[in-house]
């Protein structure tokens, strides 16, 4: 990502949005997962309180393709604009932007996410440059991040909104009861992220500058988080093995990255990770021997929204500001596993 550039990126903005809250035993009943012991005990030791569907779990459960693509379309444009005008603030005219870069992971379209919000809510203008990334699941954001921070870096852009939507609820799979397929309905949640980048400083530092980032994938592991269609659904799985291998990428990604920019742990004041489960950021934790007040952030979109995919990283960087008012010169680290398996970090100083 380091091009000689004299051009910096800043985040100008960044909020979220989240539909209908529902607590983790009312999920229960809405997915029919009540008396499966499986469930039930992951449910129990999850420390996830609620998540957030725009949908209604129970109806979309049984509904067919059709039904779950206009589900799709509606949910993640809707609630990617409800996102975007939170983080505008009405600070940034969201018609001007020269960017808009759409992250998702919920299901096919096309036209995408990106075009829609154009045409149906007006974001960006008739020349905007818009891209749609599908298919990095709970990594996503790392790539959108990398092409937001390319485009103005190069002097290109000076105006981004990265968007991260996710509709949850499009590849749930009624019919397949394997611990594989049971384990999103108990972790994963719907909602939005979204986050303005410019080649200034709008803020008066309240929000970070972005400053490089690394990613590195791991061996054998490409089925370990999928989405694929069955014959009657498109179907997410989440492998056992998930945490292990988490934990065997990270931390020398981390570590490495670190090293080669001459810091080490301690400089790192704030931590952004991926919520994606309780196993996964005790392990975190335990090899970067972070505090518990450090791990707050992201423990906090976990216990409060489960699993949001692409927007989990992004939802633990707004939680931080939620909790705690940066200073001058912190550095601050979000990081984040997907498919393939895929780990990326990115560095953020204040």
């Amino acid at each position: 990502m380091r091009n000689g550039s004299d051009i910096k990126t800043y985040v100008i903005g960044l909020n979220t949005f989240t539909p209908t809250s529902y607590s983790q035993e009312e999920l229960l009943k809405q997915f029919k997962l009540v008396g499966n012991k499986f469930a039930e005990a992951i449910a129990k030791t999850s420390v996830i309180d609620s998540r957030c569907f725009l949908g209604s779990p129970s109806e979309m459960l049984t509904a067919d393709l059709g039904i779950k693509d206009s589900y799709n379309r509606e949910a993640t444009t809707l609630m990617a604009s409800e996102a975007l005008k939170k983080a505008s603030d009405g600070r940034v005219r969201l018609d001007q932007l020269d960017a808009v870069i759409a992250v998702y992971s919920s299901g096919a379209m096309m036209p995408g996410v990106a075009e829609i919000l154009g045409e149906k809510y007006k974001i960006g203008n008739k020349r905007s440059l818009r891209f749609n990334l599908v298919g990095h699941g709970c990594y996503g954001a790392i790539p959108g991040l990398q092409l937001a921070q390319s485009l103005i870096e190069s002097g290109k852009c000076k105006t981004i909104a990265v968007i991260c939507t996710e509709a949850a609820l499009t590849v749930v799979n009624p019919d397949n009861t394997d611990p594989s397929c049971v384990v999103p309905k108990i972790l994963c949640g719907e909602g939005a992220v979204a986050v303005i980048l410019a080649n200034e400083d709008m803020t008066e530092g309240k929000f970070p500058r972005i400053i490089d980032s690394d990613s590195f994938m791991a061996e054998e592991s490409l089925d370990y988080v999928t989405i694929r269609l069955t014959p009657s659904w498109f179907e997410s799985r989440l492998d056992k093995n998930i945490p292990i291998v988490g934990h065997g990428v990270v931390p020398p990604l981390v570590n490495d990255f670190l090293r080669e920019r001459n810091l080490e742990l301690k400089d790192i004041k704030h931590w952004a990770f991926h919520s994606g489960g309780r196993r996964i950021l005790e392990l975190y934790q335990s090899a970067f021997n972070i505090s518990d007040e450090q791990m707050l952030p992201s423990y906090e979109v976990l216990r409060k929204y489960g699993n949001i995919q692409s927007c989990s990283m992004l939802f633990s960087f707004h939680e931080i500001l939620q909790y705690v008012t940066p200073k001058k010169g912190d550095l601050g680290l979000a990081v984040a596993i997907g498919p393939g398996m895929l780990a990326g970090v990115y560095l953020l100083e204040w």
